[in-house]
């Protein structure tokens, strides 16, 4: 009867041996990624490039987070940006939302919010990670999230189709065609003053 209770106490020390082994490989281990997004533009561009900046929230407080706390990611023009690498240590399954941080410019603000999705899991020599992005349904998948955002037409001029942006420009050719016809009437006049004075 003793030796088998010493027997059960040393098969139980091995399995808390075991087992704490396991976890400490588990927490040495770990698998990052990089998070790509996109900005794309329509219609009348501004010569000079607004800022847009996009932010990834996680759905609580327990996701890992990119390194140096850095969740914004600003992108200038239409162009492609990416989030600080984020680790994760241990196997589960990681929610974070994107969406874009509205400023005050003329654009059009695309307003989607993309879902990413972060599964973690054990494999025999590592950890192994897959990620989802999607906007509503996970079937939907997306390679990286793009917004879209748009700036409004310049306003034009239904009677002759000018832009009102060219409406300074048309004042003053028609002042300067008026002025060059009123000085060639005025040379003729006095041309036919000297014929008749002659």
């Amino acid at each position: 009867m003793q030796y088998r209770k010493c027997f059960n106490f040393l098969i139980s020390i091995m399995l808390c041996v075991l087992v704490n082994s396991v976890n400490i490989y588990a927490s040495e281990r770990a698998v990052s990624i990089e998070i790509p997004v996109s900005i794309k533009l329509e219609g009348d561009i501004p010569v000079t490039s607004d800022e847009f900046e996009i932010i990834l929230l996680p759905v609580n407080e327990q996701m890992p987070m990119p390194e140096d706390g850095l969740n914004i990611v600003k992108i200038k023009g239409e162009n492609t940006g990416y989030f600080e690498t984020i680790h994760f240590s241990k196997p589960g399954i990681y929610e974070y939302t994107l969406n874009q941080i509205e400023k005050e410019t003329t654009c059009i603000y695309d307003r989607k919010i993309y879902h990413l999705k972060v599964y973690v899991t054990n494999s025999p020599d590592d950890l192994e990670v897959t990620t989802i992005i999607y906007e509503t349904n996970e079937n939907d998948k997306v390679s990286m999230p793009i917004f879209v955002n748009e700036y409004p037409k310049r306003e034009t001029n239904q009677s002759n189709g000018v832009t009102t942006g060219d409406a300074s420009n048309l004042e003053m050719n028609t002042i300067t065609a008026v002025t060059s016809l009123a000085i060639m009437i005025y040379i003729i006049w006095i041309n036919r003053k000297k014929e008749e004075t002659e």
